[in-house]
């Protein structure tokens, strides 16, 4: 079968290429892909992988093999989700049965393939500032992937949200665009501001300093993410504040998730009844994918890119 896998000599450091068949293990059950799309942390991560890893997290498709172990969607199954261990930027996929969801009437294949790494951060995020109904929600990188889901999220929950976005073509819009009450835009953070319950820092840097005086007392501030790359200054005084800093790593909040719904299959039925936008604002052909890597790196794709296979 054909998938992407690392290559440090190939251009961007991964090329297409003819891999061995996934073989299975008892708790994983086999996808044939149909779409999947693109986030900023694997695309970094590329060049630290051993040479032939097949490339890839999120994916939408349909079960050929389900698993072993009796867990898990049957054969036949249309379904979404996200692969901890790669793989998905391939024709099929072995991916842990509890990390899928049942595709439901109505939502594409294309939303879908959105929420794996996006949308369980940004649920799992969310869920750090407890009840958020008539509090105040901080979200930096709004138009991001991950932000612009939390941001309606957030909404729907009753909070007020401040939606903080970067320079770029249709960075406003992609927020904006949205039609929400109680969401006010910021561009950049900055220091001085409403003071928010919870804050969700995804830039790192100079973004990170800001948000340690914008969390309100005994508020929470959740970092998932460095884009700045660049370290960022606590305040002597902060901790007077008596406010929460945590550092959220989605596939450990994942493994401690055994609630029902799943997470994935809430982000998915929201995205069927339409009441969430997953936001893919470029779609392609997966041979495309060095283009689309381009354009999302170069913060050209406003929320989700994401590639077909069929």
């Amino acid at each position: 079968m054909l998938a992407y896998v690392a290559e440090p000599q190939a251009p961007g450091g991964y090329q297409r290429r003819e891999v061995p068949e996934p073989e299975p293990l008892d708790h994983q059950a086999v996808v044939e892909v149909e779409a999947f799309s693109l986030n900023r942390g694997e695309i970094g991560h590329i060049a630290l992988l051993p040479p032939g890893t097949v490339l890839g997290w999120d994916l939408a498709g349909t079960v050929v093999r389900a698993a072993a172990d009796g867990t898990g969607p049957a054969v036949g199954a249309a379904v979404y989700g996200c692969s901890f261990t790669r793989g998905a930027w391939a024709e099929r996929v072995a991916v842990a049965a509890d990390s899928l969801a049942l595709r439901p009437e109505g939502a594409a294949v294309t939303d879908v393939a959105t929420l794996g790494i996006a949308g369980l951060t940004a649920l799992y995020a969310l869920r750090h500032g407890g009840p958020l109904l008539g509090r105040t929600v901080l979200v930096t990188g709004a138009a991001g992937g991950v932000g612009r889901l939390a941001v309606q999220l957030a909404h729907r929950a009753g909070a007020s949200v401040l939606a903080v976005v970067g320079q770029g073509p249709g960075r406003d819009l992609a927020v904006t665009g949205l039609g929400l009450e109680r969401v006010t835009l910021e561009r950049g953070l900055e220091a001085r501001g409403t003071r928010a319950h919870l804050v969700l820092e995804s830039v790192g840097g100079a973004s990170m300093t800001a948000a340690f005086t914008r969390v309100a007392e005994g508020g929470t501030i959740v970092s998932y993410g460095r884009s700045a790359g660049e370290p960022a200054t606590l305040p002597a005084d902060w901790f007077f504040t008596n406010a929460t800093l945590h550092g959220l790593s989605v596939a450990y909040e994942h493994a401690l998730d055994r609630t029902a719904p799943s997470a994935l299959q809430i982000l998915g039925d929201l995205v069927g009844a339409r009441r969430l936008d997953a936001g893919v604002s470029l779609q392609a052909d997966w041979a495309e994918l060095p283009g689309a890597i381009e354009a999302l790196m170069e913060r050209r794709v406003a929320g989700k890119a994401v590639l077909t296979l069929r």
